[in-house]
């Protein structure tokens, strides 16, 4: 039975992954289309000064969502790699992949 719910929570948990790596690169291909859309912007209105500020605020968030997402798809390799669930004692969460995004 133990067995059972191990693999059944593997499972799930496996798809949560998916599917957060999925909207997170869905987020990101539209901050980058923000992103150079800011920039197009900055160019055509001669604005530097105000809009250099927003822009550099979306490139931040770019590069920690960026940051977030390598740290989810390194999450899944190393599960999908794993022979036994037990045979790490510390499989990375959730919890490890947003310490590294704690400055975002």
């Amino acid at each position: 039975m133990a067995e059972t719910d191990l693999h059944h929570f593997n499972e799930l948990r496996q798809k949560y992954i998916h599917d957060i790596a999925q909207n997170l690169g869905e987020v990101r291909a539209l901050m980058t289309t923000l992103n150079s859309n800011l920039q197009a912007w900055t160019e055509r209105t001669g604005e530097l000064d105000h809009l250099a500020v927003v822009w550099a605020a979306f490139q931040n968030r770019l590069a920690c969502l960026s940051a977030v997402l390598g740290d989810i798809e390194e999450d899944r390799t190393q599960t999908d790699t794993e022979a036994m669930p037990m045979s790490d004692p510390h499989t990375p969460t959730s919890s490890d992949s947003q310490a590294g995004a704690e400055d975002c």
